[in-house]
């Protein structure tokens, strides 16, 4: 496929598509992939709030759907000709899902099975096969429409049915990957770790994985092996089945700066690494003949289309905006289901949740002299604490969004003693301003690690904690039952976000939050952060998708709620440290204990933070990277980077790309 020369043919068609395509941009992943014969690139719409489907040789845009979520994940069937999706649909605050098909040689789409609580995207053989998730079951329809059913004890969303529609692999609850036998229905487990979205190579013997946690590997079932390639997102088979293109990135520090990106290239089992030279950036994709390359240069930007040349080395060039390929636009009707009044019983369990745990705001809960954009962490980490009743209310008075008191807001960035320890390191706010508490300690040494020393920040109120580097679902599930609010380091945002897990939907791997940053579904920055449903990675039902779980940070104590008079502690001399040793449960009446020993302080004192190791990822060696800045360092809270512009900003282009686009079709129509 060689780059067109072309624009679009109408200025106004142009400013939409240019609009849309930004607003596209702004999210922390977008997803694209071209069809298998190299006819069609499919792309996520805004927000991951639809699908569109270009077809390459006219310059025409089909918009499938633009519901909540859909956009997160689609699947092509191996002649290219079938996209699978789903359709959300908005049923008060919760969605019913509708696996669909769209045929790009009609230009149709149709629909696979009514609107239901739990439906996965549709995966397709090279046979015509296809195959969806109802429920807690695979559908396999076969070519010759022959229907047949396989339990797989919970809720999957992306079932991969193999090339050549033997095998289905899916997560299993644990994460971990199994591969089903649909002849025999024997289940055996392929990759042990908490991965997601496996995607079959071409001869069907080798399996491409997402990790939960961020990194990228390969599962060969030939020779019973897994083979990681480190951390990375966005991997895809290169045309030749035998090679991988990806994304190899860091830890995000949630500083506000997305961490550095390199487009790399990889053989199956790990072999043969090397860069693309010419481009870096995201969600990378090639084209079946092996000459077109379609990336985001940064999660700020729209995507471009290059060429390239496999051989010698994998290199790209002649780079052009992908708004350079589109002549038209058309809506392709994904179909309305009758009208539902309720959502049914099927396979809906009732959420579990913490219950009372504080909801504290990054900046409209801290201190009126104090930039709370880059806070996420600190306030994270004081909500769990609060929780616990290890703090006491130790009120502040905040004029934004408008004046109140906020009882936990001082624990954030001003100087405080607890049992024994003086939280009164100082660290640069986003303006330049030095802040102490939980935030100046938490970001010690130019952030240095932020992980680390959240844990360590805990455990000075009398809660245990740790860092765990391997998320999964089950983890989610033991710890909300046991009553223990704890971190959660994701990418939900380009540059990282902290949030706290209070929750979870046990039938739809939906998880709760506190996030304080606010609701990310209705577009940051706003004050509803409280009890915000978050979609776990591998699975979009309506909700913004967590994208990566880089870590959890424990938070572990009995509850022992402040008394209602709970004022600021008595200036007085503190008692003996009695913090727990780290990995030991504390004792029953730690958190009591520790509640009496928070001694603010009126006056701050600086203190050098001492430079300490990165306690980033073990055996990740590419942390030596340097970080280069993202826009305006007074908006660089993770929380305020791509994916994550002010719900104001989202709203308005938004708002302007669908209402120029409209604009545009009726005066076609007219």
């Amino acid at each position: 496929m060689q780059l067109p020369s072309r624009l679009a043919s109408s200025r106004s068609l142009a400013l939409a598509l240019g609009l849309a395509v930004v607003a596209t941009a702004a999210n922390a992943r977008a997803e694209m992939s071209f069809s298998p014969d190299g006819a069609h690139l499919a792309m996520s719409a805004p927000s991951d709030h639809g699908v569109m489907v270009l077809d390459l040789q006219s310059g025409l845009l089909s918009t499938l759907t633009l519901t909540p979520s859909s956009g997160y994940a689609f699947s092509w069937s191996p002649d290219g000709r079938h996209l699978g999706f789903k359709v959300l649909h908005a049923v008060g605050h919760e969605f019913l899902q509708e696996p669909m098909i769209y045929d790009a040689k009609k230009g149709a789409v149709r629909s696979l099975a009514a609107p239901s609580p739990l439906a996965g995207v549709p995966s397709f053989s090279a046979h015509g096969d296809v195959a969806f998730t109802l429920g807690h079951e695979a559908v396999v329809v076969s070519a010759a429409g022959v229907e047949s059913r396989y339990d797989l004890g919970q809720y999957v969303n992306l079932a991969m049915l193999s090339p050549d529609g033997t095998r289905l692999a899916f997560n299993a609850p644990d994460d971990s990957i199994q591969v089903i036998d649909l002849a025999t229905k024997a289940v055996h487990t392929v990759a042990h770790d908490a991965y997601y979205a496996p995607s079959w190579a071409p001869d069907g013997h080798k399996l491409l994985l997402r990790g939960v946690n961020g990194t990228v590997a390969c599962a060969d079932l030939q020779n019973a092996s897994v083979v990681s390639f480190g951390r990375g997102v966005s991997p895809s088979w290169l045309p030749d089945g035998e090679h991988v293109i990806f994304t190899a990135s860091e830890v995000p520090r949630g500083d506000g700066r997305e961490p550095p990106a390199r487009l790399e290239t990889i053989r199956f089992d790990g072999t043969g690494r090397r860069a693309v030279a010419g481009a870096a950036g995201y969600e990378a994709r090639v084209a079946p003949d092996g000459q077109t390359l379609v990336f985001r240069p940064r999660l700020t930007e729209p995507p471009v289309v290059a060429q390239v040349a496999p051989t010698p080395l994998f290199a790209a060039s002649s780079s052009a905006p992908i708004t350079a390929l589109v002549t038209s636009l058309r809506d392709v009707k994904a179909g309305t289901p009758s009208p539902i009044t309720q959502l049914s019983g099927a396979n809906r369990l009732t959420p579990v949740k913490i219950a009372n745990v504080p909801y504290l705001h990054q900046v409209y809960d801290t201190p009126n002299d104090f930039n709370g954009h880059w806070a996420c962490n600190a306030t994270s980490a004081v909500m769990t604490l609060a929780y616990y009743g290890v703090i006491d209310e130790w009120d502040t008075t905040v004029s934004v969004p408008s004046s109140h008191v906020s009882h936990y807001g001082n624990y954030v960035s001003e100087v405080y003693t607890v049992n024994g320890h003086k939280l009164d390191v100082g660290s640069a706010d986003p303006d330049g301003q030095t802040a102490y508490g939980g935030y100046g300690y938490i970001v010690q040494g130019d952030w240095e690690d932020t992980k680390g020393h959240m844990a360590e920040y805990i455990e000075f109120h009398g809660p245990d904690s740790a860092v765990d580097w391997s998320p999964s679902w089950a983890k989610v599930i033991q710890e909300v039952d046991d009553k223990h609010p704890f971190v959660v380091l994701t990418s939900i945002t380009s540059a990282g976000h902290y949030i706290v897990d209070i929750g979870y939907h046990s039938d739809q791997h939906t998880a709760i939050f506190n996030d304080p940053y606010g609701n990310k579904n209705a577009g940051y920055m706003n004050y509803d952060g409280a009890g915000v449903l978050y979609d776990w990675p591998g699975y979009n039902n309506g909700y913004s998708s967590l994208n990566t779980v880089h870590c959890f940070i424990w938070s572990r104590a009995s509850v022992t709620p402040p008394p209602v008079d709970a004022g600021p502690p008595p200036d007085a001399a503190p008692p003996v440290d009695a913090s727990p040793p780290p990995d030991a449960a504390p004792p029953p009446d730690a958190a009591a204990d520790a509640a009496a020993d928070v001694v603010p302080e009126k006056e701050a004192s600086a203190q050098d933070g001492a430079s300490v190791t990165d306690g980033a990822a073990p055996s990740d060696a590419a942390a030596d990277a340097g970080w280069a800045a993202s826009g305006d360092a007074s908006e660089g809270c993770g929380c305020r980077t791509a994916g994550t512009t002010s719900g104001s900003r989202a709203t308005l282009w938004g708002l302007i790309a669908i209402a120029l686009a409209c604009a545009f079709r009726r005066r076609n129509s007219s």
